[in-house]
């Protein structure tokens, strides 16, 4: 069985989820940019164009990026949990 991460090891992954948060966020604006968004006074036209497919791609490798990075997180605080 492997020692569990601490220290550097682990403020490491918790840096990359964070990061792939932050560009999985970003494209998700990109991809809703243009749609209608809705206000307290109601719904508020965005241009109506569809989202490009280069945003798509973005936000799909993104999100791919993202829940890789939050399942190592997840595996590390696992580990954790069961060597504590």
């Amino acid at each position: 069985m492997q020692a569990p991460p601490h220290g550097d090891d682990l403020e490491a992954l918790h840096e990359r989820q964070q990061r792939a948060f932050v560009r999985r966020q970003r494209a998700l604006l990109a991809v809703t940019a243009n749609l209608p968004v809705y206000e307290k006074d109601g719904w508020r036209s965005g241009t109506g164009a569809p989202p490009s497919p280069e945003a798509l791609e973005e936000f799909r490798a993104a999100d791919a990026e993202w829940r890789a990075a939050w399942a190592a997180c997840e595996r590390a605080d696992d580990e954790i949990d069961f060597a504590g």
